[in-house]
C-alpha cells in the first residue's frame, strides 16, 4: 500500500469507520497548512442531514484506490474556525493557481497536488504548461519547495526551483517513441 497519492485522486473515495466499517461519507476535501506544504486533515463530505466532518491525517489508517479506513473516535464537525481561517488551505485554493517565478516569468498551472500521507507532506505539484504540451509531452513536476509561496492567485518559485521541474514523460512523444529533435524537425 502506498500512502503517496494525488489529491484529486482522493477527493470523492468513500470513507468507512475501522471498527464497524460502516460507511461515514466520502472525502469531499483536503486541507493544508504551512502554506501548502503540509496535509492536516480531510474533510469528508456525510450526507444531506450531516455535517460534514474533519478527520485528522493521524486517524487515517488505510488507503485504498477505493476507500480510506479511518479512526473516528476523535471525528469533529466542521466549525466555522475552520472555514473562516487563514492557517488552513484546501485542495481547491492550490488547484487552478498560476506559476510564475520570482521573476514574474509565467511557468504553467497547478493541476494537482501530490501528497505523503504517512510523513503529512506535500512533495510535488503536477502543472501544466498548456493543453499542447501536456498532449505531447504530459505534465511536468514541480519539486515542493520552502521558499515558493502562494501570494493570491499566483505560486511564485525561485529560479531554483524553477530548473528542478521535470517532466513526467507521459505525452504521445512517449507513447509513439519519438524523439523532440525528430518531431522538431518534422520527420
Amino acid at each position: 500500500m502506498t500512502w503517496q497519492k494525488k489529491a484529486n485522486d482522493l477527493i470523492g473515495i468513500r470513507v468507512v469507520d475501522e471498527q464497524g466499517g460502516n460507511d461515514i461519507g466520502t472525502v469531499k476535501d483536503i486541507l493544508f497548512t504551512d502554506k501548502g506544504s503540509t496535509v492536516n486533515a480531510i474533510i469528508v463530505k456525510k450526507n444531506f442531514w450531516h455535517p460534514e466532518v474533519i478527520i485528522k491525517l493521524k486517524d487515517i489508517k488505510k488507503i485504498s484506490k477505493d476507500y480510506m479506513v479511518v479512526d473516528t473516535k476523535r471525528i469533529t464537525a466542521i466549525e466555522k474556525k475552520y472555514r473562516n481561517s487563514n492557517r488552513f488551505i484546501n485542495n481547491g485554493d492550490i488547484t487552478g493557481l498560476t506559476v510564475l517565478t520570482k521573476e514574474g516569468e509565467r511557468v504553467g498551472v497547478i493541476k494537482d497536488v501530490l501528497i505523503d500521507l504517512e510523513r503529512g507532506k506535500v512533495y510535488a505539484y503536477e502543472m501544466s504548461e498548456s493543453f499542447f504540451d501536456d498532449l505531447l509531452d504530459g505534465r511536468k513536476l514541480i519539486p515542493a519547495s520552502k521558499d515558493a509561496t502562494i501570494n493570491g492567485d499566483k505560486y511564485v518559485i525561485s529560479k531554483q526551483t524553477h530548473s528542478n521541474i521535470k517532466s513526467k514523460k507521459k505525452g504521445l512523444k512517449k507513447l509513439l517513441n519519438i524523439k523532440k529533435e525528430e518531431f522538431d524537425s518534422g520527420q
